[in-house]
């Protein structure tokens, strides 16, 4: 919906997003000539972010499970890990990013 003219996308809070490959996203529209603004694009609040810490488990665990023969295939982006901390109430959120008091404490839970 971000490219079509006069519409607003929303990244709601169902949704794990990478910051990496979001920002990298839109990059990559830009230099098609899409304009990505605050008018066009929302991000929830409370929507979960893919840390480095769920890549790298992904990638532990699908190592790990290759070398017992229950490799499933992973793509190694850490949204299985991702989806895992959101359900059970310990992820952290776009909201968490703009409390600076009380994010290294979320981020040592995690």
């Amino acid at each position: 919906g971000v490219v079509r003219p006069g519409k607003l996308a929303v990244i709601g809070n169902g949704v794990v997003i990478d910051p990496h490959a979001l920002i990298a996203e839109i990059d990559k529209l830009g230099k098609q000539g899409v304009t990505i603004t605050p008018e066009n694009l929302r991000v929830a609040d409370n929507a979960t972010l893919i840390l480095s810490l769920h890549r790298e488990l992904d990638g532990f665990r699908e190592d790990a499970a290759s070398n017992n023969g229950t490799k499933i295939g992973t793509t190694r982006r850490g949204i299985g890990p991702a989806y895992e901390d959101k359900v059970g109430r310990r992820a952290i959120r776009v909201m968490d990013l703009a409390d600076l008091e009380t994010l290294p404490a979320k981020v040592d839970r995690l």
